[in-house]
């Protein structure tokens, strides 16, 4: 498993790609800002640094930063999948 590192400006959005690691559980761990995941019914799991996310296979979902400063975050990749 290797780690992407994530950067969201202030008030952005990302959304879920459909990377072909999708089919796999994948975890998200908060280094720093104040955000959300989004689930495909819009509804909303808060986020903030030290906080884990875990992400169901093939769930469509999308980070939103909810604060002032960048969201960052590191997200587990299987080596595979680079």
């Amino acid at each position: 498993m290797n780690e992407q590192y994530w950067e969201k400006e202030s008030q952005s959005s990302k959304k879920s790609l459909g990377k072909p690691w999708e089919f796999i559980v994948h975890m998200n761990y908060i280094i720093e800002g104040i955000g959300c995941l989004v689930n495909e019914e819009g509804e909303e799991q808060p986020l903030k640094a030290g906080d884990f996310a875990l992400v169901d296979p093939s769930e469509k979902h999308q980070y939103r930063n909810k604060g002032d400063k960048p969201l960052k975050l590191i997200c587990g990749v299987p080596k595979e999948f680079e």
